[in-house]
């Protein structure tokens, strides 16, 4: 079975206790291997579809894989473009030094230390922890 290619803008379903919660790839790493961004939303949602309206906004953002999507553990139901208030949501600390998306940006300053996030990649199971805590 040829495996879907995992590209932004996917949507994609993340099982929870009474539902899913939605998600959007927002990053997909050509530099860390099966690494992707997550933005997930706090909507709970009961069916197995593209929900019709997604906000601009997510409950949380958080690194993953995007094995447990190839897998389909995580059920692809769709693409939508990034909107604009979806982009640059990728710049982080990784080692101390700072990133955007597959670029070196130099050393982190003291700064980027208090005010970014620190690229950690969770697996699926933490990932949907995480989820189904999201109100």
């Amino acid at each position: 079975m040829k495996l879907k290619k995992t590209t932004v803008g996917d949507i994609v379903l993340i099982p929870v206790d009474k539902g899913f919660k939605p998600a959007k790839v927002l990053y997909v790493s050509d530099r860390y291997k099966d690494t992707i961004l997550l933005g997930i939303y706090k909507n709970l949602i009961t069916e197995q579809k593209l929900p019709e309206a997604l906000p601009d906004t997510f409950g949380l953002l958080l690194y993953t894989s995007k094995v447990p999507i190839q897998r389909q553990r995580w059920h692809h139901v769709g693409h939508e473009d990034l909107r604009v208030s979806q982009t640059d949501l990728d710049l982080r600390l990784v080692a101390g030094e700072l990133w955007k998306g597959d670029v070196h940006m130099g050393a982190a300053s003291d700064e980027d230390r208090k005010n970014l996030p620190e690229m950690l990649v969770m697996g699926a199971g933490l990932v949907e922890k995480k989820a189904a805590a999201l109100t």
